[in-house]
């Protein structure tokens, strides 16, 4: 494990010569206080706290540039982070404007996560060569990168961390009916909740578990599962009391409530769930698919059907290899509320890779077990070494350094900007300017110590500024 570790850890490098990037400038803006909008209402430390659907809030965010003058006053971006949030209010008192050393801190928790991982993978699994196996896949999967290379995306890590404690703990007290992992397995749970709204996706494997590999059988292994159901239901519960989610009264916005829009949610799948499901097994970025009628969408398509055809033999022998499949399909379920994004994986990527651990070794050691003479077998196999264990490990430090790119482009947009007009007490016309640029001028204007206009104006190509 230590020597995956380190492995992953030279990797993702690149991140440390990274500065901030998009999102990273707005939790600064917040930590600094120096944005002039109407404080958001919120429980914790606002970082995640953008719209809060308050008409007065979203008009103050229009009038210094951060949204289009066209957006819906009651339009809503709150999320329920504080444990992350904690995180990043430490960066920000210790070393505030060193984005190397948050980006450490990020890997960090990263490398922590293939640890605690590794602990799971070894109460499962008996055999060490597909213990390794999934841990190389999964530390070297590149759609982690940007967990580790963004700042703002720490959370996707912090709660995956939690929840894989939680499914150590709830194994550890079935299996040995040890006292204080009973108490541990929803105090994680509750810290991976905190941590993100992903966190969730640890029911999956909690319920696969009780399905599959529960000593007592699975009436009993869903009864031990009652207590992080009322953990998730209370969590739930203060999550609305607090006013906190994403879209307006009437539906409408990119994340969807499957509890409050089950329909949306429902329909959202269909086109969602084979590129999750796709992207874990295969390589294709799920950004990249634009449709349900695209070569890449039946492409993801043919590597799922050729994945469950190459493992039937393993799913039908080994009961672990159907914990991992079940719980990977479900784990897939929630974060089909959000857009897809290679770097919500994080949950899925660890059914998805043991999956591949186990296949690997059996089709290189005992090639009978898997129906290794069969050409489907060996595209699969083939198709797995060249992806994760070729490609991955290759696009793992680009994907870590990626948001240096959309970073340096707001630089060179925001130092053209300052460096032309001075700003102090005029308005701003923004004509065209880069994408997000505009939302993120107030904080880069903090976090390089320049003044902030009276307000920005945005339209659509070029700079023009007013004396008044």
């Amino acid at each position: 494990c230590h020597k995956i570790i380190l492995l992953t850890a030279f990797l993702c490098l690149p991140g440390l010569f990274c500065d901030m990037a998009g999102d990273d400038y707005w939790f600064y803006g917040v930590f600094n206080g120096g944005i002039p909008i109407e404080e958001a209402y919120s429980a914790s430390f606002e970082y995640f706290s953008i719209y809060d659907g308050q008409p007065s809030r979203t008009q103050s965010m229009v009038e210094m540039g951060m949204t289009p003058w066209w957006v819906y006053e009651g339009y809503k971006v709150m999320f329920w982070r504080p444990l992350t949030e904690l995180t990043h209010w430490v960066d920000f008192v210790l070393w505030p404007k060193h984005g190397g050393i948050m980006h450490f801190h990020n890997l960090v928790w990263y490398l922590a996560l293939i640890a605690v991982l590794s602990l799971l993978y070894q109460s499962t699994m008996t055999t060490r060569i597909a213990i390794g196996i999934a841990l190389l896949a999964y530390a070297f999967d590149s759609g982690h990168g940007n967990n580790v290379g963004w700042i703002a995306a720490r959370n996707g890590v912090v709660a995956t961390f939690f929840g894989v404690l939680t499914l150590v703990a709830h194994i550890h007290s079935r299996e040995n009916n040890h006292l204080l992992a009973k108490l541990l397995a929803p105090f994680f749970l509750v810290l991976a909740l905190l941590a993100g709204e992903y966190g969730i996706a640890v029911g999956a494997y909690l319920f696969a578990y009780a399905v599959c590999l529960d000593k007592e059988g699975p009436v009993k292994g869903f009864v031990a599962l009652l207590k992080y159901a009322v953990v998730v239901i209370v969590w739930w519960l203060s999550y609305q009391h607090f006013g906190y989610g994403e879209g307006h009264i009437g539906g409408g916005g990119s994340y969807i409530d499957p509890v409050t829009r089950p329909l949306d949610f429902i329909d959202a799948l269909a086109f969602r769930l084979p590129l999750m499901l796709g992207r874990a097994w295969g390589f294709v970025p799920p950004e990249f698919v634009a449709g349900n009628t695209s070569p890449l969408f039946i492409f993801n398509g043919l590597v799922i059907c050729g994945f469950l055809i190459a493992i039937w033999p393993l799913l039908k022998r080994e009961k672990v290899a159907r914990f991992w499949l079940v719980g990977t399909v479900l784990s897939a379920l929630p974060i089909c509320a959000a857009p897809p994004s290679a770097r919500m994986f994080l949950f899925v990527s660890i059914g998805s890779c043991a999956l591949i651990g186990m296949f690997l070794h059996e089709y290189f050691g005992d090639g009978k077990k898997t129906g290794k003479s069969k050409l489907i077998v060996k595209m699969v196999a083939g198709m797995l070494v060249l992806f994760h264990f070729v490609l991955e490990p290759l696009l793992l430090p680009l994907s870590v350094y990626a948001p240096q790119l959309s970073g340096d482009m707001h630089r060179k947009s925001l130092f053209s900007l300052s460096s032309q007009y001075e700003l102090e007490g005029k308005r701003v016309v923004l004509i065209n300017s880069p994408p997000g640029f505009n939302f993120f001028i107030p904080s880069m204007l903090l976090y390089y110590d320049s003044d902030l206009p009276k307000s920005i104006w945005m339209l659509t190509s070029d700079y023009a500024v007013k004396e008044n």
